[in-house]
């Protein structure tokens, strides 16, 4: 073989050999971001919006969930109106928010955008006060009901309720309905007790000029507490701030028992219940996720799904948030 015929052998050799090796590349980093179903992301890749209440749970999740934390109005706000494409995996929030997000997109003409929802865990609100203060808050409503009872008292001296005169101002406080999902459940359950019901539809809240009235006052006398802490925490370190904090069991099983002597839990009715949900927003196989946040909820003091206690509409929470926004602007 001339010398001329071999040096286009081996180049033609070497052609062969770098296209193998450019397909297996090719192949390998497909492959890295897709599971054998084909389009449908893998684990590492999923992304996952979850709501500040949950901000502690999804930090446990690591590195292999792309996670952003926000609170659930603005996720609400921004997926109401966003293209398929734009949405992410799954939306760890309170019910009813999902719902609320797909009647929202509907009303405006958008496509649907939760394939599924499913409840992780529950929990119940509370009201918790500062302990020396509950003999006088308990005397003074009777057998009111506490929800309505501390919305009424809201704002008014604590030597009128039979109180101490260095107690001041009965300072009751919760999350920004209009941005937290807590915080509109926790209003929920304010309404409920209201209207002695937890069986609330939209209709009697926009035309009760009385609830308008009292969710203005409400607004006013309540601390509302920022993005990314609790009325809890704060009575706990900073008891001038506030005195009536709303909370749920899951939090109050976190507290160190130290910490227990100062404050009295409410036995508060009607109750709304909190129910964790995981919602998937693409085609992507939630299924490993949602075991990963149902571990992690249940450590955390929720309890496992039970649908004992009644909710309320994604309607009547639409009306509620709006509510609230022209009543507290």
């Amino acid at each position: 073989m001339t010398a001329k015929r071999f040096g286009a052998l081996l180049v033609a050799v070497a052609l062969v050999v770098g296209a193998l090796i450019l397909r297996n590349t090719l192949n390998a980093s497909t492959s890295s971001g897709t599971d054998s179903t084909g389009g449908t992301p893998s684990k590492g890749s999923q992304t996952l919006i979850c709501s500040t209440e949950f901000a502690a749970v999804c930090a446990g999740l690591g590195a292999a969930i792309d996670v952003t934390v926000e609170p659930a109005g603005t996720t609400l706000d921004r997926l109401a109106q966003a293209p398929d494409g734009d949405l992410p995996d799954a939306w760890l929030t309170l019910d009813p928010f999902p719902a609320m997000l797909e009647q929202t997109r509907t009303r405006t003409g958008f496509a649907s955008a939760v394939a599924s929802s499913n409840t992780v865990a529950v929990t119940d609100p509370k009201l918790t006060l500062l302990a020396d203060r509950a003999g006088a808050l308990q005397a003074s409503c009777g057998s009111a009901m506490f929800w309505k009872c501390v919305g009424d008292f809201a704002g008014s001296q604590w030597a009128d309720h039979g109180g101490k005169a260095e107690w001041t101002t009965i300072k009751p406080s919760f999350q920004n309905p209009a941005s937290e999902a807590i915080g509109l459940l926790v209003l929920a359950n304010f309404v409920a007790g209201y209207f002695a019901s937890s069986d609330i539809s939209a209709k009697p809240l926009e035309g009760d000029p009385n609830l308008a009235r009292w969710l203005r006052s409400l607004g006013t006398n309540v601390a509302v507490t920022a993005s990314g802490t609790t009325p809890l925490i704060t009575l706990l370190t900073r008891g001038s701030a506030l005195n009536v904090a709303t909370t749920d069991t899951a939090e109050l099983s976190t507290v160190a028992e130290a910490q227990t002597a100062k404050y009295a839990t409410l036995a508060a009715a009607p109750v709304i219940q909190l129910r964790a949900v995981l919602a998937r927003l693409s085609r992507a196989n939630t299924g490993d996720l949602l075991a990963q946040v149902g571990a992690l909820l249940t450590k955390s003091g929720w309890g496992s799904p039970n649908f004992d206690q009644p909710t309320l509409s994604e309607s009547t929470f639409i009306t509620l948030r709006q509510l609230w926004k022209d009543t507290n602007k």
